[in-house]
């Protein structure tokens, strides 16, 4: 058998699995939970889990995403792991993200139409998230 055959067809579980892993998981970005002081709660700080809060600036910014799943969460933690320096996954539960919107969305209705031009945006973000969760086909 030649040496490239035999490299694709080790490759093709891995194809197989990355395949199911995306079935099974919606991955988002930390802002589509809201600001930090909103999602915190619920993924932690909105920096990197290897960085120190010390070694901050203002205007630092971080590709943290977010994998609501449903499932088996061993599996997913497999498939997204976070690596230093590299990738920041968080993973949450499908059921704990929808609750978690659903108290959000909650909290800014009861405010009604006093709700400010930047709370209105934020609205619309949580709706939006909520919305691609409900309609994502996990299987």
């Amino acid at each position: 058998m030649h040496a490239g055959a035999l490299l694709l067809l080790l490759a093709l579980p891995a194809c197989g699995e990355k395949s199911d892993r995306a079935e099974r998981a919606l991955v988002l970005d930390y802002a589509d939970f809201g600001p930090q002081v909103m999602a915190e709660p619920l993924l932690g700080d909105e920096w990197y889990v290897w960085t120190r809060p010390g070694d901050l600036a203002p205007d630092d910014r971080f590709d943290v995403r977010v994998v609501v799943y449903q499932g088996d969460r061993a599996a997913i933690e497999r498939a997204y792991p976070t690596v230093p320096g590299r990738s920041d996954y968080r993973l949450v539960a499908r059921s704990e993200a929808v609750r978690f919107l659903d108290r959000q969305l909650a909290e800014l209705a009861a405010a009604g139409a006093d709700l400010s031009q930047p709370e209105r945006v934020l609205r619309r973000r949580l709706e939006a998230t909520r919305k691609r969760i409900a309609a994502f086909a996990f299987r």
